[in-house]
């Protein structure tokens, strides 16, 4: 028989007041919800946000104070102890009384949404009714009910993630399904393995051509999936980040960028913090912040801004002959086939990196974090020197003209001249594919635009771009290329 239970009736004492003939003083009333509430375990984020960790038969739930899943937690709980439901006002006292208890007497801990850090252990929500999480360390992986010291909280639209299954060679089933190049490859794979890895800041990655929303879909099917696996654009960055802050990855459909989305994506990066306005309040203030995963998918190749292509990866999925083509509906029944093998193939990734202890990075790159991966993976996946080449074809692909432009400097060294001059002769180091893209410059006016936005990211390649002009003005632009690394 429950304690709360007496002679198969309510206990007096532990109902709200107006749930009884007769009234109980306040004091018994807060006796009363202490008692109904007794094993809740009450804290806050780093925010101040209070939430709750909640008994549901064999496991425990962490769900926010003031959202829904701890009001049907109540409600679930006084109907299985009384046989009757809490009206609004019972409600709301309960949820005042955990919200209070929870700010004032429960102590600051760190909550995450689908991945989380303890020491060099990583643990991944699988999203199941259990609520169980898959363990990633040094000595492999394993599924485990959620730590008591892991805080997982799991957005409304959360999907569980697919069965692992351990099979040899997975990636290269994901490579011949979007014919991706052994470099995009390794870009893709380092990226999810980062997004699981749970240490920031993450590069914003890039898809466009054919294929690239389906495989933005199976990224997300892989790492966190959600109802919702391509997002619009939302109206503004306060919506952007609500839409961060309820999930782990964000991924959305573009098709050109405003200033305010760059400024966004640049502060989701970086986790940079947003304060807006509390909804119906004047003065209080709602702060959303920490860094996020971030792919932005597109059909065809989007020049970006010099501050976003510098946090950028770029993956161009190649067109598709006739004959090769598939429908969406196949290309979708192959990915559902795949995600467990690229799961499995990912966890054991990510131990096999927790395993190396006694390695120090080489030379850090501008995405210091992804490189220092990337070499790690390098070690135990891939031949030696092939992690750098993939990390400068991921960071040159959004620009045409960066590689046609390494080479020439490469061979020529210094140089001066005009635009129009440079733009001539570094025509003549590109590839067929490069002069038909629609991001090639048409004129010495976009070439110039196109070296200062790629300047970041040439510099970090070893090639620095001086622009000037001559008589104020009145001359072409001159531009300087000094040695290339």
């Amino acid at each position: 028989m429950p304690p709360t239970l007496l002679r198969g009736h309510w206990r007096q004492d532990l109902l709200p007041m107006n749930t009884i003939h007769h009234p109980l003083p306040i004091r018994q009333q807060r006796s009363a919800w202490s008692d109904l509430l007794h094993d809740v375990h009450l804290f806050q984020d780093s925010g101040g946000r209070p939430y709750a960790c909640v008994p549901c038969d064999d496991h425990s739930e962490v769900h926010t104070v003031q959202g829904a899943g701890v009001r049907k937690w109540l409600q679930h709980r006084y109907f299985s102890l009384s046989g009757g439901a809490l009206n609004n006002r019972e409600l709301e006292d309960a949820v005042n009384t955990l919200s209070a208890r929870a700010m004032y007497e429960g102590r600051e801990e760190q909550v995450s949404c689908r991945v989380a850090r303890r020491g060099l252990c990583a643990f991944l929500d699988i999203g199941d009714s259990a609520w169980q999480t898959v363990e990633i360390s040094e000595k492999g992986w394993r599924t485990v009910a959620q730590p008591s010291d892991v805080r997982l909280v799991r957005p409304s639209g959360a999907l569980s993630l697919p069965q692992p299954v351990r099979e040899p060679n997975a990636e290269l089933r994901l490579q011949r399904l979007f014919r991706l190049s052994d470099d995009q490859l390794r870009v893709i794979v380092t990226w999810m393995v980062l997004a699981m890895h749970c240490v920031g800041p993450y590069p914003i990655l890039y898809l466009c051509g054919e294929g690239a929303s389906l495989l933005a879909e199976l990224i997300r099917s892989v790492v966190d999936p959600h109802a919702i696996p391509v997002r619009a654009v939302p109206q503004n960055e306060r919506d952007l980040r609500i839409a961060a802050f309820h999930g782990w990855l964000v991924i959305l459909s573009i098709q050109k960028i405003l200033t305010w989305l760059a400024n966004g994506l640049c502060n989701l990066y970086s986790g940079a913090a947003l304060g807006t306005r509390e909804m119906y309040e004047d003065t209080e203030e709602v702060v959303l912040g920490g860094p996020r995963p971030v792919i932005l998918v597109g059909a065809d190749r989007i020049l970006m801004r010099r501050d976003l292509l510098d946090l950028m990866l770029t993956v161009e999925l190649p067109a598709r002959s006739a004959l090769d083509r598939k429908s969406d509906a196949e290309m979708r029944e192959e990915m559902k086939n795949l995600c467990g093998s690229i799961f499995g193939y990912l966890l054991s990734a990510l131990s096999a990196v927790l395993a190396i202890s006694d390695y120090r990075e080489p030379v850090l790159p501008r995405l210091a974090e992804f490189g220092a991966l990337g070499a790690r993976l390098e070690l135990v996946l891939w031949p030696a020197g092939s992690f750098a080449s993939a990390y400068i074809t991921g960071r040159t692909a959004n620009a045409p003209i960066i590689r046609p432009l390494l080479d020439y400097a490469r061979a020529t060294g210094e140089w001066s001249g005009s635009a129009t001059d440079l733009l001539n002769l570094v025509s003549g180091h590109a590839v067929p594919e490069e002069l038909e893209s629609n991001a090639w410059p048409e004129d010495p006016a976009q070439f110039g635009k196109q070296l200062r936005s790629a300047g970041p990211v040439l510099d970090e390649l070893g090639l620095t771009i001086k622009l000037a002009r001559e008589n104020g003005g009145k001359r072409d632009r001159i531009v300087m290329l000094s040695d290339v690394g």
